[in-house]
């Protein structure tokens, strides 16, 4: 397994938000890839599907 797992930590999508914009430990940054659009969507899907309320 690489990294956390999300459903034990429930990030909120500002959490995923500034993970994707910025990277976090071995993951790398992806706002060269995404638009802030795509960020903005990616990170409230993984917030829900990880049990955020």
């Amino acid at each position: 397994m690489i990294g956390p797992s999300l459903d034990e930590l429930q990030p909120d999508a500002a959490r995923v938000a500034r993970a994707l914009r910025d990277g976090i430990g071995s993951m790398p940054s992806f706002k060269a890839h995404m638009n802030d659009a795509d960020i903005h969507a990616l990170a409230l899907y993984v917030s829900q599907a990880s049990g955020q309320k």
